[in-house]
């Protein structure tokens, strides 16, 4: 089975609730006012103290704290009270609770777009999801894992930021229309233990345990883990409804077995993170022309990462961080045809190292200055026709990074915030995307930010095996420009409102898709 794949142009223009369409190109896009406390898209935000929620500090939107007024773009925030107080259960959950972001689930992944951009296609590889700063979108597909494949004991995160709009000058590939940060909480946080076991319907079986504990003044220790079985559904599809496919309905097929774990310590200035999480997925839904009904199909995802972290400052206006990473991912998925079994496996391999110096020259100026190399060293995908292999991508690949950013405060209620960044691909070539934002407080309660900024996404791997016109796929490169108002109405209610154009050139899409 092959996906042949062609580079488009075009230009979208959307709102936090829809999709603007009718004339040709983009137009300007006034978003109506959503009552929400500090940019909190969802009814829980009133749950909350309002100032409390303002002074969270949001790390993603600059790689060190700010809160949500001076983060250049639009931010969404969803705490651990927020976790508790609606029973989320997964990032897919958290993610519907928040306005301009909405979901799809096709029985095996959940797909994620927006401000009106979703394309089931894509393995969710234009929206970057970090778990606490840690890139984890693998190097094949792009992919992210938003859904159930992201085996995650929420209970164990502290919260979820999520910042809307290009990032790539921070971050690189694939942060286009969004960045999503999952913040776990530390082992002084969690400071005991707890063990859960639970059930539900269809055969859901379920047990987590979580503890932590401080290491004296200087450290602690946290750890989490999940199991999950769940036997599933009978589905019905009405278009196999026929005695020759079990007339439409699809059984014992919707059904999941997953595992996760996560670990941190942090001792002074060193931390310790790790994520591991296993999944094997049923796949009723036939996709492919596959057989129906066929107890063979199924699909397994295991991925997990190590970061070692150090942290120090140098003096007081010098701050170093760095980090050395190992990440693995597997995939492995089993098509039943008729007079054929394919299978498709993959295999990721990343090792990786970052620096990042933060200097303030002046008591109003901070800049910092990072570079990252980023090693694939192994990158396969490969098929097989009944045990036989029929088709072999072997590469390996580096990306070389480097990243300037000045935040400088002009007056005490006017900030400009400059950055750039070049990323150099052993394959892919060169890319560098600016972005500039200013933000302004006329008044107390009040705040304003006109941003610009571009963002790009290397081909993946595997789209780079499979162009529709046989010559290479290029960069799918975005530029934005945004306005946010943010007005604050008493104690309890934040309004915001969002005027923004993408422009997006060299849109890599699925032009045919065939067994």
């Amino acid at each position: 089975m092959s996906k042949d794949l062609v580079g488009r142009r075009g230009s979208i223009a959307v709102s936090w609730f829809g999709l603007l369409r009718g004339l040709p190109g983009a137009a300007l896009v006034l978003c109506a006012l959503s009552a929400a406390a500090a940019a909190q898209d969802s009814a829980q935000s009133e749950l909350q103290d309002l100032d409390a929620l303002l002074n969270t500090p949001v790390s993603t939107g600059a790689k060190y704290a700010q809160d949500i007024r001076q983060v250049s773009g639009s931010v969404s925030i969803v705490t651990a009270d927020d976790i508790r107080l609606f029973g989320y259960r997964t990032l897919e959950d958290v993610l519907q609770s928040m306005a301009g972001i909405y979901t799809s689930y096709d029985r095996n992944y959940a797909q994620v777009g927006a401000r009106g951009f979703s394309r089931p296609t894509d393995y969710n590889n234009r929206v970057l999801l970090l778990m606490d700063g840690h890139s984890t979108n693998e190097s094949i597909w792009g992919l992210a894992m938003l859904g159930e494949d992201m085996v995650l004991d929420l209970r164990a995160v502290d919260r979820i930021e999520v910042v809307r709009g290009p990032a790539s000058t921070l971050y690189g590939t694939g942060a286009m229309f969004a960045v999503i940060n999952i913040i776990t909480k530390s082992g002084s946080a969690i400071q005991g233990g707890r063990v859960e076991v639970g059930g539900g319907n269809y055969g859901r079986q379920s047990a987590t345990a979580a503890g932590g504990f401080a290491l004296g003044s200087r450290g602690a220790v946290a750890l989490s883990a999940m199991v999950e079985n769940r036997d599933g559904r009978d589905v019905y599809f009405p278009e196999f409804d026929s005695p020759a496919t079990h007339n439409g309905i699809a059984h014992n097929l919707d059904y999941q077995r997953r595992a996760g774990g996560l670990f941190s310590a942090r001792l002074g200035d060193l931390s310790l993170h790790s994520q591991y999480t296993y999944r094997v997925k049923g796949m009723p839904t036939a996709s492919y022309g596959q057989i129906f009904n066929d107890p063979l199909a199924l699909v397994h995802d295991t991925r997990g990462y190590l970061e070692l972290k150090y942290d120090h400052d140098l003096s007081a206006v010098h701050h170093l961080t760095a980090r050395t990473y190992y990440d693995n991912y597997y995939y492995d998925g089993t098509y039943p045809f008729p007079g054929d079994l394919f299978v498709e496996q993959a295999s990721n391999r990343i090792v990786g190292t970052e620096a990042a110096l933060r200097w303030d020259p002046l008591p109003n100026n901070r800049v910092t200055a990072g570079a990252e190399y980023r090693w694939n060293a192994r990158t396969r995908f490969e098929t097989w026709d009944q045990g036989v292999p029929s088709f072999v991508l072997d590469k390996s690949f580096s990306v070389v990074s480097l990243y300037l950013q000045d935040d400088f405060q002009i007056l005490d209620n006017l900030s400009l915030l400059m950055g750039v960044r070049h990323d150099e691909s052993s394959i892919a070539g060169g890319a560098t995307t600016p972005r500039v934002a200013m933000i302004y407080h006329p008044k107390s309660g009040t705040t304003l930010k006109a941003m610009y900024g571009r963002a790009f996404r290397a081909p993946s791997l595997y789209e780079a095996a499979f162009p529709a016109t046989g010559e290479p796929l290029g960069a799918e490169r975005l530029t934005m420009a945004e306005l946010i108002w943010m007005q604050r109405l008493g104690k309890s209610v934040l309004l915001t409102s969002s005027l923004y154009r993408y422009d997006v050139d060299g849109l890599v899409e699925v032009v045919s898709d065939s067994a």
